[in-house]
């Protein structure tokens, strides 16, 4: 059925209090909407109704002064697919280089649908220096309580936690305390303690996740410390970093984390093998609203990320849990992989996967 909804359209919104204007609305029916805060809310359209066409609710406006301050981009409705479109690649990141210092990022599984899934939470330390750090979350009601604590090398970016979308939220204000060694100078910085926040506002707008100089992935990012401001004239020989080691309770090294990770990493379940969960529910967040070649779309696509990332991370096998149903996922990701030379494929084992999973053998 298609969407009634078009770019333009002044809504209201009901089940809650507040009006809008549609900025886009996407092929799988959900509808971007504008408030008058400049923040985007994806709806469905069962949740909105009407109040004024695209063609008067731009004069309504001019005569009532809504939304005066409201910046908008207004974006063409999306087409519907009617076949499946080859997968991209993602272009490497050419923005401007951060500065060396702390980072905290919300890495989402799905980039398709960055506001909804699970997520995992890294803090990269982007420098020359090794790093002591303790990583700490704020709780309403019990304040402050240490999560992790270890030793960050060079350009080490750790995994914090793998969040749920409720989760997100519980992720939002923390606290980092840390101590900078440069190995080549032999110097130590004295230590800090930084406390930041990352406004609500930014997780319900998927324009905050975006393409960084870190993953391959988009994310939220947030800087903690630029280490341009250490402080320089309280510097110690590195040999007395001891103390901290001390004060951070026996701390384990972290095992070092390439940055620029690839899609295939979450889903590692050992050495040179990984998993990987095509059940729709895995995929998307809005799965129940999807028709069924949606679905079959999400999933192919997913498919053939993984895949493809799996060659190129040089794994000996992988298995791809597609379930049973009526064979259609199946028979499309054993036609795909005909296709290749590379590789060899077989029901994966029945004891442990029953049989909806085909396990791949890189060659």
């Amino acid at each position: 059925m298609k969407n009634r909804f078009k770019s333009g359209d002044k809504v209201r919104f009901l089940n809650t209090v507040g009006s809008g204007v549609v900025s886009r609305v996407t092929a799988s029916g959900v509808v971007y909407v504008n408030i008058e805060d400049g923040f985007e809310i994806p709806c469905q359209a069962q949740d909105l109704v009407i109040i004024e066409s695209e063609e008067s609710a731009a004069g309504a406006f001019r005569k009532k002064g809504e939304f005066d301050s409201l910046k908008m981009e207004v974006a063409e409705e999306e087409p519907q697919e009617e076949i499946l479109e080859p997968v991209q690649k993602k272009e490497k990141y050419v923005g401007e280089k951060p500065e060396k210092g702390l980072y905290y990022l919300i890495v989402p599984h799905n980039e398709e649908m960055p506001l909804v899934g699970k997520a995992d939470v890294y803090l990269v330390n982007y420098s020359s220096m090794e790093l002591y750090y303790r990583f700490m979350l704020h709780a309403p009601k019990a304040g402050d309580y240490t999560l992790k604590t270890g030793i960050m090398e060079a350009g080490d970016a750790v995994l914090l936690s793998e969040i749920s979308q409720p989760e997100r939220v519980d992720w939002l204000k923390a606290k980092v305390q840390f101590l900078c060694v440069d190995r080549k100078s032999e110097k130590m910085f004295p230590a800090h303690v930084i406390s930041f926040q990352i406004k609500e506002q930014k997780l319900l707008n998927e324009a905050h996740f975006r393409s960084n100089a870190f993953f391959d992935e988009m994310a939220l990012m947030q800087t903690v410390f630029e280490f341009k401001n250490l402080d320089e004239e309280h510097v110690q020989a590195a040999q007395n970093v001891d103390a901290l080691k001390e004060a951070l309770g026996a701390v384990k090294k972290e095992p070092r984390k390439r940055m620029n990770s690839t899609l295939i990493d979450r889903h590692i379940k050992g050495e040179g093998f990984a998993e990987v969960d095509l059940h729709i529910e895995k995929l998307r967040g809005d799965y129940k609203k999807l028709h069924d070649e949606e679905k079959v779309r999400t999933q192919i696509s997913y498919f053939s990320q993984c895949l493809d990332s799996a060659m190129a991370k040089d794994l000996k096998r992988i298995v791809f849990i597609h379930g049973v149903g009526g064979g259609i996922l199946k028979e499309k990701i054993r036609k795909i992989l005909d296709e290749y030379e590379n590789l060899r494929y077989e029901d994966a084992s029945l004891l442990k996967y029953g049989e909806g999973a085909t396990e791949v053998f890189f060659q």
